[in-house]
């Protein structure tokens, strides 16, 4: 029933019982309303020292949690984006969290990704709605790892990176009904990278739609890596201005694509 902020120099931990929520197994506690808003990066650097793990909310080993939002949480990336040495936060992260469900919720400007689901079982989000500039470099829309029954459907997502990423160790990932603009697509992967062996299986993406993208159908795995990409099914998508339609990329090296983007 606690839940942590980082303001200033002061890592702050709320009881939100204090803010109405009783906890007593029949209410209804799961709204999220108003707005949430990130400390600027001096203000994260002051109190706590960021890693590619951190996050503004991070919700873990939380079963049957319902989360329905009318609000919004703004991730106040743009104190971030010209620091590419930095290691950035993420907005929100699930990890191992069992029957999830997440809807109507709005994201805006995250430093890094903007919702991850890590190790999770069976979670379904819905009327998401993500927006960072197509510029706004690795604000993937979702981040899936190592998770198994993902739904996300029904929403809108704009960002610099991928819309949905899934990762290695995920199975049984179903997108539907995603406005994916701008941003680099739905992808699979990357996959072993520093020659990890990495699977992914099951996946399918259905009824989306991609306005001004780098990519549409993407599958992407680094050289010297393991595993396997298989049962992966696009259908009944739309592509427009998409630069890339459908492209599988078997040596993905990011530093390598972005010399050569560089040269161009």
């Amino acid at each position: 029933m606690f839940g942590r902020s980082i303001v200033g120099s002061q890592i702050t931990f709320h009881n939100v019982v204090n803010y109405g929520a009783r906890g007593d197994g029949k209410s209804d506690d799961s709204h999220l309303q108003g707005k949430i808003v990130a400390p600027q990066r001096n203000e994260w650097a002051k109190g706590l020292q960021v890693d590619d793990k951190s996050s503004l909310i991070l919700i873990s080993q939380v079963n049957s949690l319902r989360i329905l939002g009318s609000g919004q949480i703004n991730g106040f990336g743009s104190s971030w984006w010209n620091c590419p040495s930095c290691q950035r936060p993420k907005v929100i992260g699930f990890e191992q969290c069992n029957d999830l469900r997440v809807s109507y919720l709005s994201i805006i400007d995250s430093p890094r990704a903007h919702v991850t689901v890590d190790g999770c079982n069976n979670a379904v989000f819905s009327h998401i709605n993500i927006h960072a500039p197509g510029d706004s470099p690795n604000t993937d829309g979702f981040d899936i790892s190592a998770s198994k029954y993902i739904t996300i459907q029904d929403s809108i997502i704009g960002t610099g990176d991928d819309c949905i990423a899934i990762n290695g160790g995920s199975s049984f990932i179903n997108a539907t009904r995603i406005a994916c603009g701008p941003g680099h697509g739905i992808s699979v992967g990357s996959l072993g990278r520093n020659r990890e062996h990495d699977t992914v299986e099951e996946v399918y993406v259905r009824n989306c739609s991609f306005t001004n993208t780098q990519n549409g159908a993407r599958i992407k795995t680094w050289k010297g890596g393991s595993g396997f990409a298989r049962k992966i099914t696009y259908e009944k998508i739309t592509l427009r201005k998409a630069f890339n339609p459908i492209i599988i990329d078997q040596h993905y090296d990011y530093d390598g694509l972005k010399v050569l983007r560089t040269l161009d």
